[in-house]
């Protein structure tokens, strides 16, 4: 009778979820260095093969597209069965998907009365901010999608006309706010006008 001895194939299990969502870069969560951060986070190696724990290592791949964003993290050690030696893996992949739209204040209302032109529009987030308007977004904005979407005005009496400027940012998945900007244009009531003479 020959007795033949079954090794259990060795192989590795990541930490626990398999795939992470987050919605912020900032949130994405530091790789294990080393197998025993990654063991006491909820990984393992199973099988009777010789571990050599020095290999240990990971690396890690970007999606090209921008949003959701995807980061696939392998991890890799090698193991020694029968003399000979072999690299196992297991995958982690986080998925950052911001599905929060940023928010938006625009300045406060303005007041033009008489002659005084109309005050200029914003060209950059700087100079909105710089009125005291303002724009957040839980994982940052992009300063640089700052733009006027809309301006228009309305009459509101022979005297008065209300304008309407509608500014609009965004963050880095592309979610957008917006504000309205209100100014109010009254021009002065004793006004004249002089006609020619009676023909």
């Amino acid at each position: 009778t020959v007795e033949v001895e079954i090794t259990e194939p060795t192989t590795i299990i990541c930490p626990p979820p398999a795939i992470a969502r987050v919605e912020c870069f900032r949130d994405i969560p530091a790789a294990f260095d080393d197998i025993f951060e990654f063991i006491a986070a909820g990984g393992g190696i199973t099988g009777g093969c010789e571990i050599d724990s020095v290999s240990f290592g990971y690396t890690e791949e970007w999606s090209i597209a921008n949003c959701p964003r995807v980061l696939t993290r392998t991890y890799f050690i090698d193991v020694v069965c029968d003399g000979t030696r072999e690299t196992i893996s297991c995958e982690n992949v986080i998925v950052i998907d911001d599905e929060t739209p940023p928010e938006m204040v625009c300045p406060d209302t303005l007041f033009v009365t008489g002659t005084d032109p109309l005050p200029a529009k914003f060209g950059t987030f700087a100079e909105f901010q710089d009125a005291f308007g303002d724009a957040w977004d839980n994982c940052g904005i992009v300063e640089e999608s700052f733009d006027l979407i809309d301006d228009y005005f309305v009459n509101d009496g022979p005297l008065t006309e209300i304008h309407y400027r509608i500014y609009e940012i965004a963050d880095s998945c592309n979610n957008t706010a917006e504000c309205r900007h209100v100014i109010v244009v009254t021009r002065d009531a004793d006004l004249t006008i002089d006609c020619p003479e009676d023909l």
